[in-house]
């Protein structure tokens, strides 16, 4: 008897990955509708796995060098067993909060 075809897989970062995204909970970051009112900010919580420290640093320097986020931070890194190794675990915090001005 065949087995029925596997349905599409939907995009979807790596397993090693959790990517996290919602409206940042701050006073005064309501939705702007119209002029004078605060811009709505957001931010995308990311954690991972990286070979190396220095992967993880590059990792950061690539985000920032594109010029999506307003501010790129490391909160955390450390070592955890990852297969028959180790591999460097991290957590990202990436705001957008629209007060930087698009740069070519």
């Amino acid at each position: 008897m065949p087995h029925p075809p596997h349905p599409p897989r939907a995009a979807r970062p790596p397993p090693h990955t959790t990517v996290r995204a919602g409206a940042a909970a701050k006073a005064g970051t309501a939705a702007a509708s119209t002029p004078g009112q605060s811009p709505r900010a957001f931010r995308l919580d990311l954690a991972g796995l990286a070979q190396s420290q220095s992967a993880v640093s590059q990792f950061v320097l690539r985000l920032e060098k594109a010029r999506v986020f307003d501010e790129v931070r490391l909160v955390q890194t450390g070592r955890k067993p990852f297969l028959k190794g180790e591999a460097v675990a991290f957590q990202l915090e990436c705001s957008l909060t629209g007060k930087k001005e698009a740069k070519p």
